[in-house]
């Protein structure tokens, strides 16, 4: 191989490795996106279920102080 070949070989290489690490690139930015939607998501449904548990709370301590048989313990 002539060293005009290597060269035209090498150029050839490095351009394919420039697009495959744009290509790379792209697909992290993607992913950075996905990963900051999917955290909120989880936050939000953290949240739910922190006010799910409040309100389960509040109906069993108004049970218990009505006088439910079952939960006087709880009232107590």
């Amino acid at each position: 191989m002539n060293s005009k070949a290597v060269i035209a070989s090498l150029t050839a290489d490095v351009e394919r490795l420039m697009k495959l690490h744009d290509s790379a690139m792209e697909e992290v930015v993607a992913l950075r996106e996905k990963s900051g939607e999917q955290s909120e998501k989880i936050r939000t449904l953290q949240e739910q279920l922190r006010e799910a548990k409040a309100e389960v709370e509040k109906a069993s301590l108004h049970a218990a102080i009505a006088g439910s048989v079952s939960n006087k313990a709880a009232a107590r």
